[in-house]
């Protein structure tokens, strides 16, 4: 069908907006244990929501504006730089932080969001989602508007797209990605590898193009990515020595093979540049399982014992099939005698052909110490 909006009423009160921005997030984040922070009370530090992104591993944090009695009322540029500061204080650090308000779009506030991120104001980058912009979110996430008994035209959504700015790259293609339309087209494997793809392409329109917006689209097995500025192929990056646009690039072409067409179309309409990059995938390729399954053990706060990351290790494999390999990320937070355990433990489940282990830079001198549990160590 084509994406008639829905019209959703904002929440009565700000705990059923705090309710729906759990489920809203969750669902972005693909992290099912993503929860709430403490309770109406205690001090959150600017963050009423807390999760992991399947898509980099890290934390993310939202406020829900209208807790201290002002739900409804306009989001201040004020108050948005107050939760931003406070947010400072939470533990472990965030990687974004998103003010979520039943406020409409504003474009001083976008701009403020800008402000802060291109000057590093924080180590994290901050984010404004209006209403309008959790209303187009709900519309491809139909089992979020059922779970709160909204009504809506419950036909099958075979469009979608999203406008991205050089601000919102990373959570807006989260978002996109994790649509329902998208995980059902995409193997687990491939999504990831697309979200990594999209990301480098919008990355380099962004700083070596001169873009200021990129439309994505996705319409039946067919990706389009639309972005304003200078000339510029994707397909170039293949070629650069380089070490994330072209590795990425030739890592999809070398998984999909003869399952991927593309093309590439510059135009100029009333003096305007638009390129005009698409990726035209076989279905059958799209749903392929490309990689080994990747689990991002980012916990580190969660983890103060090796007993607690063995019995993590164990929990997150369970579900792995009996012939599944399996990378595990470790963040650089995780403690050095938690990522022996938890791989030790891993190893003794998986064996050690089915196991590789991704350390940061910052761990690179713990290396020889896993060798005995997997098959590949990588510093990333």
């Amino acid at each position: 069908m084509g994406n008639m909006k829905v019209n959703i009423d904002r929440p009565a009160n700000w705990q059923d907006f705090e309710d729906l921005c759990l489920q809203l997030w969750k669902d972005i984040w693909g992290d099912a244990n993503a929860q709430k922070n403490g309770r109406s009370g205690q001090k959150q530090h600017g963050v009423d929501v807390y999760g992991y992104s399947t898509y980099d591993g890290l934390l993310h944090g939202v406020q829900c504006k209208g807790k201290n009695g002002n739900y409804g009322s306009i989001l201040e540029k004020k108050e948005l730089i107050k939760e931003a500061n406070n947010a400072e204080k939470f533990v472990p650090k965030l990687a974004s932080f998103t003010m979520a308000t039943t406020s409409p779009r504003d474009a001083e506030l976008q701009k403020e969001c800008r402000i802060m991120n291109d000057s590093n104001v924080h180590e994290y980058t901050v984010n404004v989602w209006s209403w309008d912009d959790i209303e187009d979110e709900l519309q491809y996430r139909s089992d979020i508007l059922k779970h709160f008994k909204i009504d809506f035209d419950d036909q099958e959504m075979d469009t979608s797209s999203i406008k991205i700015n050089q601000v919102t790259k990373g959570e807006r293609l989260q978002a996109f990605m994790s649509r329902p339309i998208l995980k059902a087209v995409t193997s687990y494997s491939m999504n990831i590898l697309l979200y990594h793809v999209f990301y480098e392409i919008m990355l380099n329109a962004f700083i070596h193009g001169g873009a200021t917006l990129c439309v994505l689209l996705y319409e039946n097995y067919r990706f389009t990515i639309m972005t304003d500025g200078n000339k510029f192929n994707p397909e170039d990056l293949i070629n650069i020595q380089g070490d994330g646009g072209a590795i990425t690039f030739r890592r999809l072409f070398k998984k999909c093979g003869d399952g991927i067409k593309t093309n590439y179309e510059y135009k100029e309409e009333e003096g305007k540049p638009c390129n005009i990059y698409s990726l035209y995938f076989d279905p059958k390729v799209l749903k392929r399982d490309i990689d080994k399954r990747e689990i991002s053990v980012n916990r580190g706060f969660a983890i103060q014992s090796r007993t607690e990351a063995e019995r993590l290790a164990m929990n997150d494999l369970t579900g792995v099939s009996d012939t599944e390999e399996v990378i595990v990320v470790f963040g650089n937070i995780v403690a050095y005698s938690c990522i022996g355990s938890y791989s030790r433990k891993a190893s003794q489940i998986l064996g050690r052909n089915r196991l590789s282990i991704s350390l940061s830079k910052s761990q690179e001198d713990y290396a020889d110490h896993l060798k005995d549990y997997a098959n590949e160590i990588t510093i990333r």
